[in-house]
């Protein structure tokens, strides 16, 4: 039995002596490091992310701010083109039945673009 023990000592010595105390810090401090790195990888990929889908958001914004001005300022003109188109076509003397609007008054273009 003694022989035996021996024996089952002596196959897991190897092991044990295969692995030195200076082996297994260093590879702990290895391990630890990659991990660290991992950690580090992880965190910036995260913010750089949340950095860039910020920075995407006030670019979409900025660009559709400006589109909308653009389509304001085009519909702005082409009312008022509209407008002066309507005055234009109800001069004096075109409409008898609406004597009372046609003067050039603000009022009555307002009641001309209404009916349009």
């Amino acid at each position: 039995m003694a022989s035996l023990i021996k024996e089952i000592n002596h196959m897991v010595s190897p092991v044990r002596a295969r692995y030195s105390l200076k082996t297994r810090i260093t590879l702990a401090t290895l391990a630890i490091f990659l991990i660290s790195l991992w950690a580090l990888s992880v965190y910036a990929s995260r913010m750089l992310r949340q950095d860039m889908e910020r920075l995407l958001g006030e670019q979409q914004y900025s660009t559709a701010s400006i589109l909308a001005n653009q389509v304001n300022s085009e519909l702005e003109l082409r009312l008022e083109a509209l407008k002066n188109r309507a005055i234009y076509a109800e001069g004096p003397g075109r409409h008898a039945g609406h004597a009372g609007e046609q003067d050039g008054s603000a009022d009555a273009v307002q009641r001309r673009t209404e009916r349009l």
